[in-house]
């Protein structure tokens, strides 16, 4: 079994190296990052299993960056912060945050509710959460499947669809899309693919296509998105 990936945004970097080094002790991959810059910057395939995230940041907050974090990842996301007023820990809770850690927090206490939430969120998530094995593609008829249903598509939304579906969740920068549905390349103004997703994102919603979104990925692209039903 692989190990689980953890992120931890935190500024301090000698804590968050500290944090890191248990982590991997207890066999966990772990990436950190200083500041919010530095998760738009993140290049590497592998997302993540679960969030550690720090609410003061040199560049900003995490209160501002949770709602990017949770749109382009599906894990639990947790805040690890000095800030203990109730206020912020129901700030934080009332986002979304799956739990509200306050520092200093003991290394074993720690471990232990990232194990509650992974094993948690496992429990709900993996028995009916879609897949992309979930679609049906037909090159030959230009017709796309989800669940055995028909998707209503035109020709350049079958192959944005087809596009996504292959890259099995990881962003499509949108050079690829201009390259291959538009046939030429990106110049860094044109908006003409993004204006042919939202018109794809609002046929689907239409027929009432709840199960999968696309999500547009800051200074990534597009992926799709699965969402628990």
């Amino acid at each position: 079994m692989s190990k689980k990936h953890i992120f931890l945004i935190e500024d301090d970097k000698q804590l968050s190296e500290l944090i890191c080094l248990f982590l991997k002790q207890k066999n966990f991959e772990c990436t950190c990052f200083y500041d919010i810059k530095g998760v738009h910057s993140y290049s590497n395939k592998q997302p993540p299993d679960l969030i550690l995230c720090d609410i003061m940041l040199p560049d900003g907050n995490g209160y501002e960056l949770f709602s990017e974090l949770k749109s382009r990842y599906l894990c639990p996301i947790l805040f690890l912060t000095a800030l203990d007023s109730s206020e912020a820990q129901i700030k934080g809770l009332e986002l979304g945050a799956h739990d509200y850690l306050v520092k200093p927090i003991i290394p074993e206490v720690l471990h232990a509710k990232i194990i509650n939430q992974l094993n948690f969120y496992q429990q709900t998530t993996q028995p009916t959460r879609p897949t992309v094995t979930d679609f049906e593609i037909n090159h030959e008829l230009l017709m796309i499947n989800y669940r055995g249903n028909s998707l209503g598509v035109n020709f350049d939304e079958f192959q944005i669809l087809s596009i996504l579906v292959n890259s099995d969740q990881a962003p499509v920068s949108r050079e690829h899309m201009f390259s291959e549905v538009l046939k030429r390349e990106y110049d860094g103004l044109d908006r003409a693919i993004d204006l042919k997703i939202s018109r794809l994102r609002k046929k689907l919603q239409s027929q009432g296509v709840t199960q999968f979104d696309i999500k547009t990925i800051r200074g990534k692209g597009y992926a799709l998105r699965m969402e628990k039903q």
